[in-house]
C-alpha cells in the first residue's frame, strides 16, 4: 500500500469511528421536569392534602410518558428531598433542555378553581437592553424567550382542552397582542420558580388542592396517565414533532 492510499484509508477509519461515536450519542430532546418543593418544604396543604406530594406524582408520570415517548428527562427530584434554590437553578441552565415543565399543584381561597393552569414569566423592562453577542444576566426574560414558553404552555393547554387565552389577571407586559378572557387558563405572571431560568419554560398546575373534583378525578391512575398523554402531545406540537398514529394489530 502506498503512502497516498495509506492516508486515504486512515482518514477514512477515523471518519467513520467518528460517525458511529456521534450515532451512538443520545441525540433525544431533553426536557426537565421540576416537582416544586420537596423535603421539609411541603409547599401548600388543605387537609391531609400536601403539594410536595402531588407535584412528585405528576412529574414522575409525566417523566414515564415523555421517555416512552423518546425524550430525555432530566428531573430535578426524583423522591421527597429539598433542593437548593441555587443547585435547582444550576441544574435547569446548564441542561441541553428543550423546555422546563415545573410543576405546582396549588390551593384557591374560593374553592372554585380547578385544574389545570399554566404560567408563563412576563419579559421584563431590562430584556430591551440585552445584546445578542453578550451573555445574557440572570433574570433577564427577553420578548423571544417569553413567547416561547408562551407557545409552549398554549400547545400544552389546547391538547388538555382548556381556553389557551391570557388571563384577565396577567401582567400587562405580556397581554399585547394576545387575546385576553376572564376565562384563560394560561396566564403571564411574575413566578419565583420560572424568573431565573433561561429556557422556555411553564408553571403547570394539574389540579387545585382546594377542588374536590380535581383531587377525585386525579385519585384514578387512568386519569393520571391521560393528563400526562395529552402534556405530552402537547410537547410535541410545540417540539414541532409529527407522530405516526398507532397501528392497530391485525
Amino acid at each position: 500500500m502506498n503512502k497516498f492510499y495509506f492516508i486515504c484509508f486512515f482518514l477514512f477509519a477515523v471518519s467513520a469511528l467518528g460517525f458511529h461515536a456521534w450515532a451512538g450519542a443520545d441525540a433525544r430532546l431533553q426536557v426537565v421536569i421540576d416537582p416544586g418543593h420537596g423535603g421539609n418544604d411541603a409547599g401548600s396543604k388543605e387537609g391531609v392534602e400536601v403539594e410536595k406530594n402531588w407535584n412528585l406524582k405528576f412529574a414522575q408520570v409525566l417523566d414515564k410518558a415523555l421517555e416512552t415517548a423518546g425524550y430525555q428527562v432530566l428531573m430535578t427530584r426524583t423522591s421527597d428531598e429539598a433542593i437548593e434554590p441555587e443547585n435547582r437553578l444550576n441544574m435547569i441552565n446548564s441542561s441541553n433542555a428543550k423546555l422546563v415543565l415545573v410543576i405546582h399543584a396549588d390551593r384557591e381561597w374560593t374553592h372554585t378553581q380547578t385544574g389545570p393552569f399554566l404560567v408563563v414569566e412576563p419579559p421584563n423592562e431590562s430584556a430591551a437592553a440585552v445584546v445578542l453577542d453578550t451573555i445574557r444576566p440572570l433574570g433577564v426574560i427577553t420578548p423571544a424567550q417569553f413567547h416561547s414558553s408562551l407557545k409552549l404552555a398554549q400547545a400544552i393547554g389546547q391538547k388538555l382542552g382548556v381556553n389557551t387565552s391570557l388571563s384577565d389577571l396577567s401582567d400587562s407586559r405580556g397581554i399585547a397582542g394576545e387575546t385576553v378572557s376572564p376565562n384563560g387558563k394560561v396566564a403571564c405572571l411574575p413566578h419565583q420558580d420560572l424568573r431565573y431560568l433561561s429556557k422556555p419554560a411553564v408553571v403547570l398546575t394539574p389540579l387545585f388542592l382546594t377542588s374536590a373534583s380535581d383531587l377525585k378525578k386525579f385519585a384514578d391512575s387512568d386519569a393520571l396517565d391521560d393528563f400526562a398523554l395529552k402534556v405530552v402531545q402537547g410537547v410535541n406540537d410545540y417540539c414541532q414533532i409529527v407522530t405516526k398514529p398507532a397501528v392497530m394489530p391485525q
